[in-house]
């Protein structure tokens, strides 16, 4: 259940040390023109490109020389970003997306914007609660540059800006066609990207441009097998490495003692699509702890061992095809009105390992045993497929049913209209925008828990079942014999889908008020409105409980917001800039948030810059973690009662009483150019990180757990004063 923790305080402290050359990534750029432009960090349009604020730029041209395909991948090289996730993550609650974490904080931390507004976050949220921005779903052919702003910005751009912003920018005109396309080979498979931009009019001659760009990329799946270093999980010619093959991923039969349940003897199956070992054979190729399990490697014990690595995906295969249109017309000297369209098509394809029965599916059910979900196998002597006279159960992967393959779809859309214009002596943009994902996970070979039920004849629920019948249908031991039919009547496949949305309205506006010794006062105010939208949609199969070993997640909710914020930039001296901001937002679910920020920058002498910057910083509650929602998963805890290693479920639900995480950052740098073409610039930032949503560990809760109630397979933690939460 989500909760929100109060956290004395979580302080990062670091130094980060960047050099570019002069084909690296420059922190200061010389202004090429006397046009006021908007940079990342600051809503006042200004000549000088360098701000307060810490600012990475990474151009057009940079992209291009780093040979990275796509967005993600440039981005996922740059050392500030730790702790991102990204579609190689095959076991995700978001797969088949990629994020951005900035400083190590989460994605959640890290504000990703598109010409400097907002859009639609992933359909999925990682971690079961923290959404996103998918970096998958920008066609790097549309970006003109990134802009990566290492500071807290929540003053400026609102929640979610704890840790920094990541801010694309995406062309606004082309004249011309040209169209490229590329390939690449890795451990014998291949990507490929075809890209192509066209474009017509002079917004100086002809008083309009339109122009489209379209990125195509696909890569092929690379399993674990395909890479010289994870060809096999046995490690052992490797310093320090051991053998991590399973004994029971092949399959391997467990009989039970009678009146404890200890495991007595193996034996391998029949049918071993792997490698038969003894005992002793299987204590030699590092299986077998010789300290915790040296009762296995007893010499009439024999294993069935399966080495996986043929059934993970090292690189999921993927093919993606976006699109960028931008209209831009010159109404007057004064008017400037442009619309963009943007779409994205993301397919996903992962391999995952076969169906298994691990703790949480198919095992003994002991009284106060640490197994909500479990279900008793104890085969009647003569049952067809049992080796054992009675009293017997399974241990590892079904791999006549096919591996767990995931296909991921996701569709994004965007829709922008705005008008750029100037009333007196203010310039003002206003715009109206909407962005949608809709995303579709579909699970194949996942075990339907009546299926399995029904194919092993016993019957299910949380209480040790009565067999329904004397025989089963599947046979464990000789997995050649089992027919079509019968595995097809094992197997779950089936959806999951989400969909998220937003619209906005805002409008920006720039005026100077008067000057200073160092030059115009520069002024910004600005409104904006945005509602946001996340449905995530269970099959019914998954929802009933129906899959094994399956987590879930379904959210449903909704909330607007309305924001006002403010800027001044006041140059001192020609060499002292003083920036200030305050910003509030309201939000329908959690309530308000005030967060003001100051910062300051110094040229001591030409080519050596310091500045330094304080604010504070707010992130509203995810909705998943404020809506009506609940997701379900599996983690392995210690048994306080025996110190066995077993795997239970969680759940987390939406708690509507959730306030924001709030934050205090400072920063402090300096930026050193001898030259044009060298630059070494240095940050040192604190963030203070307080009221983190968060949950407690399920360790925690299991060691200060209240008695068990009668009858139920579960701990429980004490309810808090006023709190109810319904019990399995």
């Amino acid at each position: 259940m989500s909760r929100q923790l109060t956290q004395k305080a979580l302080v990062l402290t670091s130094i980060a040390i960047a050099s570019s050359l002069a084909c690296g990534i420059a922190v200061a750029q010389e202004s090429k023109q006397l046009e006021r432009v908007e940079v990342t960090g600051s809503n006042i349009k200004r000549i000088d490109a360098e701000t307060v604020s810490p600012v990475q730029i990474i151009s057009r041209d940079q992209i291009e020389r780093t040979g990275q395909p796509t967005v993600a991948d440039v981005l996922r090289n740059l050392p500030s970003n730790t702790g991102s996730l990204g579609e190689s993550f095959s076991n995700s609650f978001a797969p088949g997306a990629a994020g951005f974490s900035l400083r190590g904080l989460g994605q959640k931390t890290t504000l990703v914007l598109l010409n400097g507004r907002r859009v639609a976050g992933y359909g999925f949220a990682q971690n079961l609660q923290d959404t996103f921005v998918d970096l998958n779903s920008i066609p790097s052919a549309a970006v003109e540059r990134i802009d990566i702003l290492k500071d807290g910005a929540s003053a400026i751009y609102g929640s979610d800006a704890i840790a920094g912003v990541v801010n694309i920018i995406l062309r606004k005109d082309y004249r011309g066609f040209d169209i490229a396309a590329s390939k690449g080979f890795y451990e014998g498979k291949g990507d490929y990207r075809v890209t192509a931009a066209g474009g017509f009019g002079d917004l100086a001659s002809d008083g309009f441009n339109v122009f489209g760009t379209v990125d195509y990329y696909k890569r092929d799946e690379l399993l674990q097998k395909d890479v010289e270093f994870t060809e096999s999980r046995d490690f052992r010619k490797y310093a320090g490495g051991r053998n991590f093959q399973s004994l029971t991923a092949g399959g391997t039969w467990r009989q039970l003692n009678a009146t404890n349940g200890n495991t007595s003897n193996f034996k391998a199956i029949s049918d071993c699509k792997g490698t038969v070992m003894t005992g002793p054979q299987a204590l030699a190729a590092g299986l077998i702890d010789p300290n915790t399990q040296a009762a296995f490697a007893a010499a009439g014990n024999t294993f069935c061992t399966l080495d996986q690595n043929g059934q993970l995906s090292a690189l999921p295969g993927t093919e993606r095809i976006g699109f960028l249109g931008r209209g831009t017309k010159v109404f007057s000297q004064d008017v400037t009105g442009y619309v963009e369209l943007g779409l994205s098509r993301s397919d996903t394809e992962q391999t995952f390992s076969a169906p298994s029965f691990v703790t949480t599916a198919l095992k003994r059910l002991n009284a106060g045993s640490l197994q909500p979900f479990a279900y008793n196998v104890t085969f009647p002597t003569g049952v067809a497929g049992n080796p054992f006279a009675s009293n017997a159960r399974y241990n590892g992967s079904l791999n006549d049913i096919g591996t767990r393959d995931g296909k991921i779809r996701s569709d994004a859309t965007r829709v922008l209209a705005g008008v750029s214009y100037t009333l007196g002596t203010w310039d003002l943009d206003s715009g109206a925008g909407f962005s949608r994902t809709e995303t579709t996970q579909n699970n194949l070979n996942r075990l339907s828990l009546p299926g399995v039920a029904a194919a092993f004849g016993v019957g299910t629920g949380l209480q040790p079942p009565i067999p329904v019948s004397t025989g089963s249908t599947y046979n464990l031991d000789k997995w050649t014999s089992n027919s079509q039919a019968v595995r097809d009547s094992l197997r779950a496949n089936f959806d999951r889908k989400s969909t998220s949305e937003m619209s906005f309205l805002d409008t920006k506006a720039n005026t100077t008020l008067g000057a200073m010794p160092g030059g115009d006062i520069g002024l910004a105010l600005g409104a904006e409105f945005r509602e946001e939208k996340l449905k995530d949609t269970p099959a019914q199969i998954a929802a009933d409980g129906n899959v094994m070993g399956q987590g879930i997640t379904a959210t449903d909710g909704s909330r607007h917001n309305y924001s006002f914020f403010s800027e001044v930039s006041m140059p001192f001296t020609k060499k002292l800039e003083v920036q200030a901001a305050v910003r509030f937002d309201k939000y329908s679910d959690y309530g308000k948030s005030t967060t003001p920020k100051v910062g300051a920058k110094y040229k001591a002498l030409d080519g050596l810059l310091f500045r330094a910057n304080w604010g504070k910083g707010f992130r509203a509650p995810t909705l998943p973690e404020i809506s009506p929602s609940a997701a379900s998963f599996f983690q392995f805890v210690i048994d306080p009662q025996d110190g066995a290693q077993r795997q239970v479920s969680g759940v987390f639900a939406g708690n509507p009483n959730l306030k924001a995480e709030t934050s205090t950052s400072s920063t402090f740098g300096v930026v050193f150019e001898p030259t044009k073409n060298f630059n070494i610039g240095v940050d040192l930032y604190k963030i203070n990180w307080r009221n983190v949503v968060a949950s407690r560990s399920l360790q925690d809760i299991l060691n200060e757990s209240c008695p068990n109630p009668p009858g139920r397979e579960h701990r429980c933690e004490p309810e808090l004063p006023g709190e109810r939460r319904d019990h399995p």
